[in-house]
């Protein structure tokens, strides 16, 4: 169950900052958060190929 957590929590982010951009435009208030958010989704990405060895 903890492996699929990932392939449900971004798509809610990605969500979230279309929310906060379209609909709020306070975008640019949660500058920070939106940053670390997909350094994060990089970084999971990144280890999930190279411990799959894609």
């Amino acid at each position: 169950m903890k492996a699929f957590m990932p392939f449900f929590f971004i798509p809610v982010f990605v969500i979230w900052v279309f929310y906060r951009w379209l609909l709020k435009k306070d975008l640019s208030n949660h500058k920070n958060e939106v940053i670390v958010g997909f350094v994060f989704i990089a970084l999971w990405i990144g280890l999930y190929l190279f411990l799959t060895n894609i």
